[in-house]
């Protein structure tokens, strides 16, 4: 018989709170500049009460991210996805820590089309702080909250709606001041998509990647989401690397999905399923008439 304490588990919010605070602390000590984003760094009165994250975003001055996260893979995080194989918009890396769960380290965010230091640089003029876990933590401007969170609902089919119908009454007298911040960051196709902006909508319904947008909001299957990112491609080289991507297979979603390191069988297996998948797709698109 042993002498062994007994394991506790650490509840969800408190793991991703404290998770928040490591971060600000890793980044404080190595002169990385880091903006905590979204969820339990967020004002708390833009979301829903009881609203619950799963991880802790960060932002990270991107000239940076990779030195971030080296950091934090020497503290004991490991790399899940890299910023190559996290999203299409190659924007985050997610790293995984046993004990203390999972940070997302954004380099840029998805839906602002300026150049992502200057994106970054304007979020930390007027930057604000949070305490999170004991730990003072850089948070965006509480418009520049309000801006990304209702641009990362556009993204979310099941909780998008609901998160922006909140974050838009929590800011009603500043709805203006939240259009032009939207303006300010190349955002409006998102913004417009995911507050139903009718003005917005009529300016960016021609826009390249309004279908992608679209798309990303209402859910889509693989084939439209492909055709909308193909569109919203501004070069023949760019559409060449979509269409090219869309080929191969993202091995680290793949582990992430089998929980351990796929197999040669696996590769083959996932590759079959990707191009029965797209072929009958493609074969009920045009059994429906559609382009």
């Amino acid at each position: 018989m042993t002498n062994q304490a007994p394991t506790v588990e650490i509840p969800q919010a408190t793991r991703v709170r404290i998770a928040h605070a490591l971060v600000a602390a890793i980044a404080r000590e190595n002169h990385i500049d880091v903006l905590h984003v979204k969820g339990y760094a967020a004002p708390d009165d833009l979301y829903h009460e009881g609203r619950l994250s799963t991880d802790a975003d960060v932002l990270v001055r991107p000239h940076q991210a990779n030195a971030l996260v080296q950091c934090l893979r020497g503290n004991g995080w490991r790399t899940v996805t890299s910023f190559e194989s996290g999203s299409i918009f190659k924007h985050a890396a997610a790293l995984w820590h046993d004990t203390w769960g999972y940070v997302d380290v954004h380099r840029s965010f998805p839906g602002f089309t300026i150049e992502p230091t200057q994106a970054f640089d304007l979020l930390w003029r007027q930057h604000n702080q949070k305490l999170i876990a004991n730990q003072l933590c850089k948070v965006p401007s509480r418009l520049d909250h309000a801006l990304i969170i209702a641009i990362h609902a556009s993204r979310d089919p099941a909780r998008g709606d609901s998160d922006t119908k909140f974050v838009l009454n929590a800011i009603s007298d500043e709805k203006q001041e939240l259009r032009k911040r939207a303006i300010l960051f190349g955002a409006m196709t998102p913004y417009a998509i995911a507050t139903n902006d009718e003005l917005g909508l009529a300016e960016v319904q021609q826009h390249p990647d309004f279908r992608l947008w679209k798309s990303l909001a209402s859910g889509g299957d693989r084939l439209e989401l492909f055709r909308a990112r193909i569109h919203a491609a501004t070069s023949p080289q760019e559409k060449v690397k979509i269409a090219l991507g869309s080929l191969l297979i993202n091995k680290d979603h793949l582990q992430m999905r089998l929980d351990r390191k796929p197999s040669i069988t696996d590769y083959l297996n996932e590759f079959r399923a990707r191009a029965a998948y797209a072929f009958s797709m493609f074969t009920q698109r045009k059994t429906d008439g559609k382009p």
